[in-house]
């Protein structure tokens, strides 16, 4: 989609509101690099469609976070502080154009929206929160954006998506994946390639861990954008045979590795063409219920 598309829907017609269902409908097609922090703000609930909502929310989201930098270290266990830092450290990967001033900063800036969300947030530390930030880093300038825009996708994510309900949900997509790909399926069992190996990433932490930074943004794009145009988990339904349309898509690599080539290629997947994804990933969809396969 153009930019010019997006100019005149955020900023001609934004003086009282933004039209959602216009705007989520552009974003299935991709969002322009230079309106994409704008947009995801509407579409993950950051910003307000309405202009007179939106400048309250804006006031008092600078004052509460003003109070979470005032007293965020307060209450986090010292062991869960040098846990984030060591991931951030170990994980980030700075931009080929970034300075090491400018890497350095970013660390630091993923550091501190994990260490307060997890102040404000009490839950199990995983390492997979470093993956899920990752993308907001790279599209946000400001600390406190990349805050707010990282806490509203936790609130979205699917509790099917936990450590536990990954479980049940793996039974049903290798279910999925032994009828659909049954050469590929049948050639990781020969190459002793088990999901549980690399699946619970896959699926947990939406690829951010194992797609390249372009292909992410794109994917999540279009994630944010159905989460728009129906109820809250819309993107959860589709995720799953996106999984499996990535593993269709590499399939003829895939059948060239040996065990530790695929391990390797499954935790480092190479950039895709996320528009042949999605085309592929509704196929397959469509395929497993014409032979209700779930």
């Amino acid at each position: 989609m153009s930019d010019e598309e997006f100019k005149e829907l955020l900023q001609e017609e934004s003086e009282t509101h933004v039209d959602m269902v216009r705007l989520s409908q552009l974003c299935l097609g991709g969002i322009p690099d230079t309106k994409r922090a704008e947009t995801w703000r509407y579409l993950l609930g950051v910003s307000r469609s309405e202009k007179l909502e939106e400048m309250t929310l804006v006031k008092r989201m600078a004052q509460e976070y003003v109070e979470l930098e005032r007293v965020w270290a307060l209450s986090l266990d010292a062991n869960v502080i040098r846990r984030v830092k060591h991931d951030v450290r170990r994980t980030h990967q700075p931009g080929a154009d970034q300075s090491r001033e400018a890497s350095a900063s970013s660390r630091a800036q993923m550091e501190q929206v994990l260490l307060r969300y997890l102040n404000y947030h009490p839950c199990e530390y995983d390492r997979g929160l470093v993956y899920l930030l990752g993308p907001f880093v790279h599209v946000y300038s400001t600390e406190r954006e990349v805050y707010y825009c990282f806490e509203a996708l936790l609130s979205r994510l699917d509790p099917r998506l936990s450590e536990d309900g990954c479980l049940e949900l793996m039974v049903s997509f290798n279910t999925v994946f032994r009828h659909t790909l049954p050469e590929l399926y049948r050639y990781f069992e020969d190459e002793a390639v088990t999901t549980k190996d690399w699946l619970p990433s896959w699926l947990r932490f939406l690829l951010s861990r194992e797609l390249p930074a372009r292909s992410v943004l794109r994917l999540w794009d279009v994630y944010f954008a159905l989460e728009q145009q129906a109820a809250r988990g819309s993107y959860f339904e589709l995720h799953p045979y996106v999984c499996l349309a990535v593993l269709q898509l590499s399939i003829e690599d895939l059948l060239e590795l040996d065990h530790f080539e695929i391990h390797w290629y499954l935790n480092h997947l190479p950039p895709l063409d996320i528009g042949n994804v999605l085309t592929a990933a509704r196929n397959i969809r469509e395929d497993v219920l014409s032979r209700n396969l779930l």
